[in-house]
């Protein structure tokens, strides 16, 4: 099961800086969702800035098997 530490990490580990704190302008969204999606644990991403100027990410987790 992930929590936002998770993400956050995976996040982090692959852009190779925090991204909480950054302008937006500096973001890269679709790298954002490819990266969450490409982990195994993702089933889908959402990731969109909202009217408040703000990163929302949405997942769907894959169902563990066993």
């Amino acid at each position: 099961m992930l929590d936002s530490t998770d993400v956050f990490t995976t996040i982090e580990r692959s852009f190779g800086y925090d991204v909480r704190g950054q302008q937006i302008a500096k973001i890269d969204v679709e790298r954002l969702e490819r990266v969450l999606e490409a982990d195994p644990f993702v089933l889908g991403a959402d990731v969109f800035i909202d009217a408040r100027n703000r990163i929302k990410i949405s997942l769907s987790q894959r169902e563990p098997v066993l």
